[in-house]
Order: C-alpha cells, then sequence, then structure tokens
C-alpha cells in the first residue's frame, strides 16, 4: 500500500512537472521539480559515470586514444605541462563531483528507507492498537 502510494504520488509530480515546465517562475517560489524515482539506482549511475571519467582520463593521460596529442605541443615544457595541469584537474573536478553526487543519493536513499520503515512500524502499531481497542486479541484465541 505504501509503495502504491509513493509510486502514485511520483506519477502526479511527473504530470504537475509536465503541465508547468513552461511557466516562467513557477519552481521559484518554493515548489521544485521532482526528483528521480530511485536515489540508489542513481548513486550507481553517477558511481559507473565516474569510473568511466577515470577510464576516460588514464586513457588519454597514456596515449591510447588521441590524448597524446594535447600533451606533444611545440610551445616547449612549460607549455605542455600546462596543458597536463590544466587537463588533470579538468577531469578530477569531473570525477569527484560524480562521486560526491553519488554519495549524495546514496544518503538520500538511506533516509528513504529509514523513513518508509518508520511509517510501515507506526502503521503495523495502529493496527495492532486498533484491532486490540476492539478485542480482537488474536493472543488468547483457542482453535
Amino acid at each position: 500500500m505504501i509503495m502504491a502510494k509513493r509510486n502514485q504520488d511520483h506519477l502526479n509530480d511527473m504530470l504537475e512537472l509536465q503541465k508547468h515546465q513552461y511557466d516562467p517562475g513557477y519552481y521559484t517560489g518554493g515548489n521544485f521539480p521532482p526528483e528521480p524515482g530511485n536515489p540508489r539506482l542513481m548513486a550507481y549511475l553517477y558511481f559507473i559515470v565516474a569510473a568511466a571519467f577515470m577510464f576516460i582520463y588514464f586513457s588519454m593521460l597514456y596515449g591510447v586514444t588521441t590524448g597524446y596529442l594535447i600533451f606533444s605541443t611545440t610551445g616547449g615544457i612549460d607549455s605542455s605541462m600546462r596543458a597536463f595541469v590544466s587537463f588533470t584537474i579538468f577531469w578530477w573536478i569531473l570525477i569527484l563531483l560524480c562521486i560526491w553526487i553519488g554519495i549524495r543519493y546514496l544518503l538520500k536513499a538511506r533516509r528513504r528507507k529509514k523513513e518508509i520503515l518508520s511509517i510501515i512500524k507506526r502503521d503495523i502499531q495502529n493496527h495492532a492498537s486498533q484491532s486490540h481497542k476492539k478485542g480482537h486479541n488474536h493472543a488468547n484465541r483457542r482453535f
């Protein structure tokens, strides 16, 4: 029941996004566009993208692809070193950014899981207390 409600809420959020995606200023006053449905999946996706960026960086660094041409400039050692440093900084910023976003999505997935478990626990306790108040104590029932 909780999963069906969550899926319905997500569908309603997506419909609202489609209705108001071209309204200027709709999402600036406190309305937030919906996020992807499964944060754990998004975290894994960002980790895969970070690994792909690392592969691209190292393959370009060691000349497997056309990255070898970046450092073989005719401007001398100084210009080649500057190109190497800027190249390295650019790729490591991309890699660390993807890892950071992936960790944020994992933390969000953990919080969402705790919220869902607390809702389920509360529903079970409410159901148990309501059935106990109505006199449906199944523990004392004889079969």
